[in-house]
């Protein structure tokens, strides 16, 4: 075992730690993060429209009328989640600036006007919606990264207009992005026109067809989703942050799946969404109670272990880990670099995955909506905000309960050797404590 974890140490450390430090991957994962308080804020508006308890819905029918069916969908949501493509360019923007160490400000304004040129209008001269929604997502992300870089070259090789010392900062910055925005606004206008000449149209049509439908198909599968788990688990046992690193290559695939299954669910909740894999998906069925599905695990230790050791442990992980925190249970058990509890670590989340794929894809439990849940959300209230059905929220016990037996034989064990080892500690202060009985008495 320690000449295999040297192995990992020397070959597979130096890798992870460098796919984590990407720029360009920090600043998608970085960039899609931003936009969570409006994605979930979104979303929380739409489970209180749409919360499946009719009594509650004729109840607000009656009294607030009309705008009861529309304050959610026709008003709230454009304005959050219907513009995720405008949100993540500006994430992405200011993230990839800040690592190069330029003022961002610029950056995302010259970014935020590239994507509209590349947008095709209607016929009324405005823009689609769907076009800042998730089928402009990726043309958002690619916009951003080229626009950053570009203007941060252009800004450190002094491609720009330099404004007197006594100018303010605020008046300077902008001054010096005149040239960058020159530069970079025109070129996305040949793109755009270059696009129009071919059979695409359009520059977000070729993405869509080209990059983005093979990524996400290949990433939402049932082989790209375990793959997902299985890698995310061997990092953590290394002592990296697998969630950093394996969320910074399939989260901006599972949060498109995640906004396409959201668009069939806003035409009707009875519609047949396309994608299991999706970002609420891993978070509630890979990275239940955290990496691993430990939450059944705490529970082991806390209630059925002898080792005081392990109880300890479990009563103060238990709490963290119901709502899917478990850094206690990983480090203080430990799980990194305990060869005892490999196996089930990394085998728990690859049955969750199993048994939740079954039972969506055999129609036993609906597919995520796309609602944007809480990554924090307790187990059972987050499978069934996450599909709309007390059908989901079962099927998450189902695999904590499966989690838990597969934990039980690896945590009885180690609990017999930590028993073990606590007796013998406790046997010298015990014979220290005779002898000093003893002394005391010959005196």
């Amino acid at each position: 075992m320690e000449a295999f974890t040297n192995l990992i140490d020397k070959s597979l450390t130096p890798f992870a730690n460098k796919l984590a430090g990407n720029k360009y991957l920090t600043a998608l994962s970085h960039g899609l993060m931003a936009t969570l308080p409006i994605l979930i804020f979104g979303s929380v508006c739409i489970i209180i429209a749409d919360f499946p308890v009719p009594i509650f819905q004729e109840f607000m029918l009656k009294t607030l009328g009309n705008i009861w069916t529309e304050w959610a969908w026709e008003i709230v949501v454009p304005s959050t989640i219907g513009l995720m493509s405008l949100l993540a360019i500006v994430g992405v923007t200011n993230s990839l600036c800040e690592q190069n160490h330029v003022n961002a400000t610029p950056a995302i304004v010259i970014s935020i006007c590239s994507f509209f040129v590349l947008l095709v209008q209607t016929k009324d001269g405005g823009f689609s919606a769907s076009d800042f929604e998730a089928r402009g997502l990726f043309m958002a992300i690619i916009t951003a990264v080229i626009c950053a870089e570009l203007y941060a070259f252009l800004i450190k090789h002094d491609i720009r207009i330099k404004m007197p010392k006594g100018v303010p900062d605020f008046v300077s910055n902008q001054f010096s992005a005149i040239i960058p925005a020159a530069i970079i606004i025109p070129i996305f206008l040949i793109v755009r026109l270059g696009f129009e000449a071919t059979s695409y149209g359009t520059f977000t049509n070729f993405l869509i067809d080209i990059v983005q439908k093979p990524l996400v198909g290949i990433g939402s599968t049932l082989v790209g989703t375990t793959v997902a788990s299985f890698f995310n688990t061997f990092f953590w046992f290394f002592g990296i942050h697998g969630t950093a690193v394996v969320g910074a290559v399939m989260d901006p695939l599972w949060y498109a799946a995640q906004f396409e299954n959201l668009e069939i669910f806003k035409q009707g909740e009875s519609l047949i969404r396309p994608f299991i894999g999706t970002m609420d998906y891993a978070n509630f069925f890979i990275y239940l109670g955290g990496t691993g599905l430990t939450f059944p695990l705490t529970l082991l230790m806390a209630f059925k272990c002898r080792s005081q050791r392990l109880k300890d442990l479990g009563k103060l992980s238990m709490l963290p880990g119901f709502f899917n925190v478990n850094e206690p249970v990983i480090f203080g058990l430990p799980i990194v670099l305990n060869p005892m509890m490999l196996i089930p670590f990394v085998l728990a989340p690859l049955i969750s995955i199993l048994v939740s794929w079954l039972a969506m894809s055999s129609g036993l439990v609906p597919y995520p909506t796309g609602v944007t849940i809480s990554w924090t959300t307790p187990v059972f209230i987050g499978g069934w905000l996450m599909t709309s059905s007390w059908k989901g929220g079962m099927l998450q016990i189902i695999v904590s309960i499966l989690s838990g037996c597969i934990y039980y034989p690896f945590i009885t064990t180690l609990d017999r050797q930590y028993l073990a080892d606590e007796k013998e500690l406790e046997e010298p202060e015990e014979s220290v404590n005779v002898e000093k009985q003893s002394i005391s008495v010959n005196a």
